[in-house]
């Protein structure tokens, strides 16, 4: 693994799009261990140390929460999200970029 950049609990900023994950948004780690002990039948064949992100919707009309779990192994959380520590600073860079510009 080599690197503690993402971690249980912690919340991520989405890169990539990937099922009901949308570009921007944060969700959470809810999870993270080894993925071949996951029974869940939406973890698909992956195996090897990874991470749960899970999406989840409130519809105020129907009063209903849309809620799906996605599994990561950790080779991919670098392709699909950065921390919102790194998404900050992103921000932070664009904004001193768009004054400079100006």
């Amino acid at each position: 693994m080599g690197t503690d950049r993402f971690d249980m609990g912690m919340r991520v900023v989405c890169i990539k799009s990937y099922g009901k994950l949308k570009v921007g948004g944060h969700y959470p780690i809810n999870g993270c261990g080894t993925l071949e002990y996951n029974m869940d039948c939406r973890r698909g064949n992956k195996t090897g140390y990874g991470f749960s992100i899970e999406y989840e919707d409130y519809d105020w009309k129907t009063r209903k929460t849309d809620r799906e779990t996605y599994y990561f192994i950790h080779d991919e959380m670098s392709e699909y999200f950065i921390t919102e520590d790194e998404d900050y600073q992103a921000y932070e860079r664009d904004q001193k970029i768009e004054q400079i510009i100006k």
